[in-house]
């Protein structure tokens, strides 16, 4: 067995662990090596299965290989197979879903997951080869990523073999749709002034990120259109509750106790924003609608989720508070994983603050994010801006980030310019001098940095990562990509400094799709559905 294989096998075997099945259903039995291992290890090491079985689905057949690993091993078509055998505990496809399209996937998916008691485990190539590279005897006619499970409940998992990885997706039964308690959404002795709300912003922390800037920015046009805005923060240390990076007014700026509750201030609020999934608990007993607006993290696409994290996650997103979304992708989670529905209210852009300038005409493309975090997809736009410098067209690179990349140092062949946490009147003048935005992430729940590039003029190459295709048509207002493909991501480049015409283009259509996603469009859908809250007419 070759090592990198071994090496996802070895996480695969320890996914299945956890779940502690008495039983295993073998997918795509390969050359019997995974059910040889299963059998093996885990059927004579005091674990619980009793029993491992094989589906053979290569043209190959059944050989005696396949019945020394396997309990029983079956060959033919996959529905006819399972008719009248009872569910597994654990059913295991592996190296399976690339070799049929998408669509033949999910449905594949779809019914296993009526066959399975616990859960599927998958795994997939991020980067299927052809079948001289893996030595198999078909083609890959899909690539998958997280996005792809989003209306399921899973678990994430990447195993680096070099160059390239392999996905590990461990996938559950659907979540039962479940209620949660109830509100109280007007206090009795309370009569709410529906044009001018009281609304409580209960801040999570004071680190620039994109979630942070959108809370600012809800209190900030809440507020001009005629609303009482609190800011409230939990701090010991702190004498405000707003960060210094944004400049925010508000009517009252309070800062709590750690010790304390925020409880004690509701009485102050018609309506209160939770400002991150851990604080639902707190306010389950509030007496006054509360509402957290999901923009999107690592858990909910599946990464770190170990059982710990599962169950607390399940344990705050069943907690009476009202859930929004930023996206239809976060709506579809949210119902896949809690059975909870939501309203969505998509972010907005300040299309003052962002406004396009003069093309520089400089060759100048804008990467803007945080280096640290994976799902960014920062080393898929290496790659590219390497491809594209080797195809012979030049051009410089300024990345806007929180912090200095680990690869600060490394010599590239084209020229970089850091932009170490820039104020925000800088980040919209980078905005401003670029002539290409980039942008790369696996996955986002709604993505700002191309809104903001839209907003400026600039035009925008990215990948198709969930949230931005609120926003975002491939050839329409931007060039889109699949997350990873690195050489559609290079085509796109290299069309857009070749083309003045075409920049131009993208840069007008960008610019009029931002307009139509301003805050005083995003605030009036916001200020409506807090004003159906605190009237008992909506439930979020």
């Amino acid at each position: 067995m070759p090592e990198k294989k071994f090496k996802v096998l070895l996480d695969v075997l320890e996914e299945i662990e956890k779940l502690q099945p008495e039983s295993i259903l073998d997918i795509g039995t390969s050359f019997g090596d995974y059910g040889g291992l299963l059998k093996e290890i885990m059927c004579n090491n005091q674990n619980q299965i009793s029993r491992v079985e094989g589906l053979a689905i290569n043209k190959k057949g059944i050989d005696p290989l396949h019945q020394h690993a396997y309990h029983s091993v079956y060959e033919g078509e996959l529905h006819h197979c399972m008719e009248g055998k009872e569910s597994y505990e654990v059913v295991l496809m592996l190296n399976v879903l690339e070799h049929v399209t998408k669509e033949a996937g999910i449905e594949l998916v779809e019914y296993l997951l009526t066959r399975t008691k616990k859960a599927l485990v998958l795994s997939t190539p991020l980067y299927p080869e052809t079948k001289k590279e893996d030595f198999t005897n078909e083609e890959p006619l899909s690539r998958w990523y997280q996005l792809d499970f989003c209306e399921f409940d899973f678990d994430y998992k990447l195993v680096r073999t070099g160059r390239n990885g392999h996905q590990i997706f461990v996938l559950y039964p659907s979540v039962k749709k479940e209620g949660k308690g109830e509100v109280k959404h007007v206090l009795p002795d309370k009569i709410v002034d529906r044009e001018r709300l009281t609304v409580g912003y209960f801040l999570p922390h004071k680190n620039l990120t994109g979630g942070m800037k959108m809370l600012l920015q809800q209190m900030i046009h809440l507020r001009r259109r005629g609303h009482k805005i609190i800011a409230f923060y939990r701090s010991d240390k702190d004498k405000s509750a707003l960060p210094s990076w944004m400049k925010v007014e508000v009517d009252e700026d309070i800062v709590v106790p750690e010790n304390q509750s925020y409880l004690a201030h509701l009485s102050k609020c018609d309506v209160g924003v939770v400002g991150w999934f851990y604080n639902m608990e707190e306010f389950s007993n509030a007496g006054i609608p509360m509402v957290y607006w999901e923009q999107g993290h690592e858990f909910l696409f599946g990464e770190n989720l170990s059982r710990t994290t599962r169950a607390y996650l399940n344990h705050c997103y069943k907690q009476p508070v009202s859930l929004a979304s930023v996206s239809p992708v976060i709506a579809k989670i949210l119902r896949a994983r809690f059975g909870r529905e939501s309203h969505v209210i998509t972010n907005g852009i300040d299309t003052e603050f962002y406004y396009p300038d003069s093309p520089p005409d400089t060759n100048t493309i804008l990467l803007v994010g945080n280096p640290n975090l994976l799902f960014k997809g920062f080393d898929v736009a290496i790659q590219t801006l390497v491809r594209v410098w080797r195809s012979g067209h030049r051009f410089k690179v300024r990345w806007a980030c929180q912090s200095m990349p680990s690869l600060g140092n490394v010599p590239f062949p084209f020229p970089i310019d850091y932009v170490v946490m820039p104020e925000q009147e800088e980040l919209a003048k980078c905005y401003r001098e670029a002539d290409i935005f980039l942008f790369t992430s696996w996955y986002e729940g709604f993505g700002m940095p191309p809104l903001e590039a839209m907003a400026s003029g600039v035009p925008v190459v990215t990948t198709a990562c969930g949230g931005v295709e609120v926003y975002a048509e491939n050839e329409k207002n931007a060039l889109l990509a699949a997350p990873g493909d690195v050489e559609k991501l290079t085509d796109h480049i290299i069309f857009l400094l070749k083309d003045k015409k075409a920049r131009n283009y993208y840069s007008q259509k960008g610019r009029e799709t931002a307009l139509k996603f301003s805050f005083k469009e995003a605030s009036m859908n916001l200020e409506g559905y807090l004003i159906k809250l605190v009237a008992g007419e909506e439930s979020g």
